[in-house]
């Protein structure tokens, strides 16, 4: 049988090499349709030497949690798996996003917005199409519908963005937080015309290695929280800036993707789940991370574009493709 590293297992040391070996005989059985042939008349050791400069891939690292962001601005929810879509990213990953009176999204950065970080966000269930529900001290929950939205409604336009606005309910519940009179926005780029009203956030995927993180975290001394930095896979078993220095091309399960760029850093580092604010951690990270050499802003992760579509699962394996 072939054994692909697709699989969601949750591999551990004792399982690395094995995956390995085992992702390699399951290129070489779709690629070569003579192996079992070669195989049954004892030519295995002259076959691995006629096709081990073919075999370039290896082994990256593991996903150790995968993370989407309902509603922008707010915490990130992880999950077990999720689908990832060419142009896209992670499926309607921040599909949702707050805006203020001006017509601006209101970003977390705004110290007068810290509030609206302890908000805690669930999902029910592992998919786009969940249900979102957000949860406030002294409030009622707050459930969303993604396929409630009124597909025929006119997009607004704010400053060169469409949005389609969610609800009068929606967005006074927030506003009650906030302390002032905001917005929440569903944001397609273009309005669906399908039977699924699922809108997408059209960010690459993020990731960041938690070897960066220990990394950080020991030159400030300092309990650093990874949801300060907002990604969507953390990663392990592997160096620390691998991430954003080595990996290139990549594959995780049936997923492929190639880096982008770099993820840029700024003062978003210094807010928390539960909106606690340490103006120490963007400093801190400034004096440590690699810089940017266009903007000189510290990097920390990359962002990578989908080249083949699939579902991210924690605990696949990443296989270094380039």
């Amino acid at each position: 049988a072939v054994v692909s590293t697709q699989s969601g297992l949750t591999a551990g040391n004792e399982y690395k090499s094995y995956l390995r070996k085992m992702d390699v005989f399951a290129e070489l059985f779709q690629k070569y349709g003579a192996l079992p042939f070669l195989a049954m008349n004892g030519s295995l050791q002259i076959l691995h030497a006629l096709l081990r400069p073919l075999v370039t891939n290896k082994e990256g690292g593991l996903v150790e949690t995968v993370f989407v962001h309902p509603v922008r601005a707010l915490p990130p929810v992880a999950v077990k798996e999720w689908p990832v879509t060419i142009g896209d990213g992670f499926v309607g990953d921040k599909r949702l996003c707050i805006l203020e009176e001006t017509g601006l999204r209101l970003k977390h950065k705004n110290t007068k917005s810290v509030d609206l970080y302890k908000v805690k966000v669930a999902l029910q269930g592992d998919s786009p199409k969940s249900k979102i529900v957000l949860s406030y001290n002294g409030k009622d929950d707050l459930v969303i519908d993604p396929k409630s939205y009124d597909k025929r409604t006119s997009p607004i336009e704010e400053h060169d963005a469409k949005y389609v606005y969610v609800g009068d309910k929606e967005s006074q519940w927030l506003s009650d937080i906030v302390g002032r009179k905001v917005r929440l926005m569903f944001c397609p780029y273009s309005l669906s015309d399908g039977s699924d009203n699922i809108p997408s956030g059209k960010d690459n995927v993020h990731i960041l290695g938690i070897p960066t993180l220990d990394d950080f975290r020991e030159f400030t001394n300092k309990r650093v929280e990874v949801d300060r930095f907002r990604p969507n896979i953390t990663s392990t078993h592997h160096k620390s800036l691998d991430e954003l220095r080595k990996w290139k091309r990549i594959r995780i399960g049936t997923v492929e993707l190639e880096v982008d760029h770099g993820t840029e850093r700024c003062l978003i580092t210094c807010l928390t789940n539960g909106g606690s604010w340490d103006p120490d951690i963007f400093e801190s990270l400034k004096r440590w991370a690699p810089r940017d050499p266009k903007s000189n802003k510290p990097l920390m992760g990359s962002y990578f574009k989908v080249l083949k579509p699939g579902i991210i699962r924690k605990g696949d394996v990443i296989v270094l493709m380039q």
